[in-house]
């Protein structure tokens, strides 16, 4: 299994653009720093991107959505419900729960499960307007992690 490690943090990230964009090139911060060169051509790419130099990819703001669904598994032994959380920019799956009910709490573990594994602030979660995505539950859930809960119209 790879090793992982934790992602740079933000301030990190932009001290390095910063550092590239007074002339130290990405090689010698590597050299220096922990970070790859590609990991530091690539945060002052995003940088760029963020800023509108560059409109060749989206914007960080634009890479933070979410979609969610809920599906179910036929058994044996009756119905599972599946409730998954995306990122819509990688298509990742980054959480997700498993109930024999369809009550809200088993969007909430999904939501939750998403939170633990990333959490950026804003992000925009799309969802049907199922009852367990309109439920006061899930909206309190949502502002508490600073999650902006969005609902296509009926019939999209």
């Amino acid at each position: 299994m790879p090793k992982t490690r934790p992602a740079y943090p933000p301030e990190f990230r932009r001290r390095m653009v910063e550092l590239v964009r007074v002339g130290r090139t990405p090689e010698e911060l590597a050299a220096e720093f922990e970070p790859t060169a590609q990991s530091i051509r690539n945060w002052v790419t995003q940088a760029d991107r963020d800023e509108g130099k560059r409109l060749d990819g989206l914007s960080t703001q634009e890479r933070e959505e979410r979609v969610a669904d809920i599906t179910y598994v036929p058994t044996d032994s009756g119905f599972l419900y599946l409730a998954v959380v995306l990122d819509a920019f990688s298509r990742k799956v980054v959480g997700w729960s498993m109930a024999t009910h369809l009550r809200t709490q088993l969007v909430l573990d999904g939501l939750d499960m998403a939170l633990s594994q990333r959490r950026p602030q804003g992000v925009i979660h799309h969802s049907d307007q199922g009852c367990q995505y309109t439920s006061l539950a899930f909206g309190q859930r949502c502002r508490q992690a600073g999650v902006r809960p969005f609902m296509g119209s009926v019939g999209d």
